[in-house]
């Protein structure tokens, strides 16, 4: 899961889910995984009859980062019924996580430096 990408999944189900009525918003976050695919759902109630907006900034955001992210491979598609939007982002399943190159420590460094001059 790329980091902060659910963030403006979840900011937009608060805010435009809150947007037109004063009755509470409820909001849920659900996660399935098969054997090649992460599928992340967030819906929230929205006001009756309301048209929510599909290309607001933060939708195209997420859609642009995992665009460049996982080439092609990943979607965001969103929904919506008189009572319910729904954002539904599909990720490939990555089960291992690439080897990250680690920095040395100041001690490992001095150390390296100090037997590089001997």
């Amino acid at each position: 899961m790329p980091s902060l990408i659910l963030q403006p999944l979840v900011e937009n189900a608060v805010l435009h889910g809150m947007a037109g009525h004063q009755a509470p918003v409820v909001v849920t976050i659900s996660v399935t995984m098969s054997d090649e695919l992460l599928s992340v759902q967030i819906r929230n109630t929205i006001a009756p009859n309301r048209s929510p907006g599909a290309a607001g900034i933060g939708l195209r955001n997420v859609r642009e980062r995992i665009a460049v992210q996982f080439e092609g491979r990943a979607s965001l598609v969103t929904t919506a019924n008189d009572s319910e939007w729904c954002s539904e982002l599909n990720l490939p399943a990555i089960r291992e996580s690439p080897a990250v190159p680690r920095d040395l420590s100041f001690g490992e460094k001095y150390r390296a430096a100090r037997l590089a001059r001997t």
